[in-house]
């Protein structure tokens, strides 16, 4: 619950600010790059992201662990 309560309201507000990103400037960016470049390049960014979050998820979970670990050699 920790881990997920501040990536998830950052990936809502996230979601939200790019909506009215592309919509303010849909006709720059058609112009310009294409929707289908634009497409690529946010699904290598989220891709990038989702490994990231991963790593640090296992980071944590894997530090979590070794702290419970040491905890309780350390109480016996």
């Amino acid at each position: 619950v920790w881990f997920g309560m501040p990536i998830t309201a950052a990936i809502v507000v996230a979601i939200i600010v790019i909506g009215y990103f592309l919509q303010s400037v849909s006709a720059e960016i058609s112009a310009y790059i294409g929707c289908g470049a634009l497409m690529r390049q946010i699904g290598i960014i989220v891709g990038i992201f989702a490994l990231l979050l991963s790593c640090y998820f296992l980071s944590t979970w894997l530090l979590f662990q070794r702290s419970i670990r040491s905890n309780s050699d350390s109480v016996r």
